[in-house]
């Protein structure tokens, strides 16, 4: 669910000896970059919090999402009616972030911004509590340890996308959006050292009832 241009679904084909495999995204460049990514699969262009695109015969064995209900408003709501549309002995397994440590104050700029976007949305980008008392076989707090690097480079792909957002518009001078921008940019290349940064992850998994 949420599969974007289908990276995670590629990972999940090529370690899942499955007989279908599916994919749900809302964005319609990215169902067709997944279609062309991993033609063996089906994507579906829809809204993961509406009915899943499948008949009652044909329901899943296992759904997944990762940092996804980090985006929607009700996940325990929303993680229900998934965990609702399973088959008989299938299960449902999310991946969500619980918090991000890190003593850099650029990562933390950058951080504060795009939890503001999120809660203006109505949803909570760290989500990992929201889903602590969920019960299944599987939720625990996942520690990953994620180069300085590799961290700013994706926050940095991330803000091209955000600085266009309503909310950074109305609330964010473009002036301190290219400045972070700029900073991010420098601990991507490199420029800028620094220790490691720690995702903590929330990982759930829930069985058919």
């Amino acid at each position: 669910l949420g599969c974007g241009p289908a990276s995670s679904t590629e990972r999940l084909a090529a370690h899942l000896d499955a007989a279908a495999l599916m994919g749900v995204e809302a964005s319609e460049s990215f169902c067709a970059e997944a279609r062309r990514r991993l033609p063996r699969a089906r994507f579906v262009c829809a809204d993961v919090t509406a009915p899943l695109p499948v008949d009652r015969a044909d329901r899943a064995d296992l759904i997944y999402a990762r940092f996804l209900l980090s985006h929607l408003p009700d996940p325990e709501g929303v993680a229900a009616g998934w965990a609702a549309q399973l088959a008989p002995g299938g299960y449902l397994v999310l991946e969500e972030p619980e918090r991000i440590d890190t003593d850099d104050p650029v990562f933390r700029r950058y951080l504060d911004l795009t939890g503001a976007v999120v809660a203006s949305r109505g949803a909570a980008m760290f989500v990992g509590p929201h889903l602590a008392a969920i019960e299944g076989p599987l939720n625990r707090l996942w520690q990953h340890d994620v180069d300085r690097g590799d961290a700013a480079g994706m926050f940095s792909l991330n803000l091209a996308t955000l600085r266009g957002d309503p909310w950074v518009v109305a609330h964010h001078d473009p002036g301190a959006i290219d400045e972070l921008a700029a900073a991010l940019a420098a601990r991507a290349t490199g420029t800028v050292g620094g220790p490691a940064v720690r995702w903590q992850v929330r990982q759930v998994v829930v069985a058919a009832s």
